[in-house]
């Protein structure tokens, strides 16, 4: 059984995170006209202006639509990360500090969107009842990226590590 070789799988990730951030940049900018959809009368227009959004139901479109927009800037950050860690995989460097500082950023990204979505959890249950609010998927966000943060830091752990033994490594004669 033959190795993949590393250079080729690289440049298809690297691509494949490109599309990431150009479908991220796209739900960004029809954010505004899907949560209006969601939080409006019922109807079949799939894209409804924002403000088609009934009264009673602002707050939540308000709360849902910023929380939204700052997972969405992290995903977009945490993508840019990613793309320096490939970037610099395909150059036969992937035990750097440098990995090592981008997966720790990807990371916290990763934190901070499970706190975000934390917080709109915890502003619905103070408006509506828990067996409601528990079925949301979104509410599956918070473990999942708590969980992939802890991921990351332990692969930026291990990278760090591996960069302070290849540097030792070129040391030794």
């Amino acid at each position: 059984m033959r190795p993949v070789p590393m250079k080729p799988l690289s440049r298809l990730l690297e691509w494949a995170v490109w599309g990431i951030l150009l479908c991220n940049v796209a739900s960004l900018i029809l954010l505004p006209f899907v949560l209006a959809w969601r939080y409006g009368p019922p109807s079949f227009d799939y894209l409804a202006s924002p403000s088609a959004v009934l009264p009673e139901l602002r707050g939540d479109y308000a709360v849902s639509l910023t929380v939204f927009y700052l997972c969405g800037l992290c995903t977009l950050a945490a993508m840019w990360q990613c793309r320096g860690v490939l970037k610099n995989t395909r150059l036969d460097s992937p035990f750097t500090l440098k990995n090592a500082l981008y997966m720790r950023r990807v990371a916290w990204c990763c934190f901070l969107i499970s706190g975000f979505v934390l917080v709109r959890e915890i502003y619905l249950l103070t408006l509506y009842p828990l067996s409601r609010i528990i079925w949301y998927y979104n509410t599956l966000f918070i473990p999942f990226f708590a969980v992939a943060g802890l991921f990351c830091l332990l692969l930026a752990e291990c990278l760090r590590k591996a960069a302070e033994l290849r540097e030792d490594n070129s040391l030794v004669i």
